[in-house]
This record gives C-alpha cells, sequence and structure tokens, in this order.
C-alpha cells in the first residue's frame, strides 16, 4: 500500500479557509498538484483491491464459520492460491 500522508496533508489544508486569498490559492495548487490522474487512478485501483479482499473476508466470516476453512480450499494449500476458490464459492452463492 503506498503512503498517501502528504496527499492527505496537502488536502486538509486546501479544505482550510486561510486568512488571505494568497494562502488559500497556495494550498490550492499544492494539492491540485499532487493530485494528478496518475495519482487518483492509483487510489481508486487501490481501494478496489482492497474492497476485493474485504468482501472475501466478510464471506470468510458469514459463510465459512463451521471449522471447514481448510477442508474448502482443497488442494489450495497455500494463501496465495486462496483467493480463486473464495471467489468461486461465492459466486455460487455461499
Amino acid at each position: 500500500m503506498t503512503d498517501y500522508s502528504e496527499l492527505k496533508r496537502l488536502a486538509e489544508a486546501a479544505m482550510v479557509m486561510h486568512s488571505t486569498f494568497a494562502e488559500n490559492s497556495k494550498a490550492a495548487v499544492l494539492y491540485g498538484e499532487a493530485s494528478e490522474a496518475d495519482v487518483v487512478l492509483a487510489l481508486i485501483a487501490e481501494n478496489e483491491a482492497l474492497r476485493k479482499n474485504s468482501e472475501r473476508y466478510q464471506h470468510l466470516k458469514a459463510i465459512w464459520h463451521d471449522g471447514g476453512l481448510l477442508e474448502r480450499l482443497e488442494a489450495n494449500v497455500l494463501p496465495e492460491d486462496w483467493d480463486s476458490t473464495i471467489d468461486a464459492d461465492m459466486g455460487k452463492g455461499g
């Protein structure tokens, strides 16, 4: 995951009403420069990946609470192989 703390700081600074127009303009320009389209697209892609992992976790928590996790994963003994098995199970509605 990328560290967006500087982008967050600039966004927060851009939201504040500063005492002068020049300060407001400077904050807006700095935020605008930091939030180019590639940064926004990277944030969206990261959010989508995290959302998918969250959906998998919620599925496991809701459906696989019977202790049969490893049996359900069958031959996929490596955690990096679990996503496809979990996704297939989610597609079956449970």
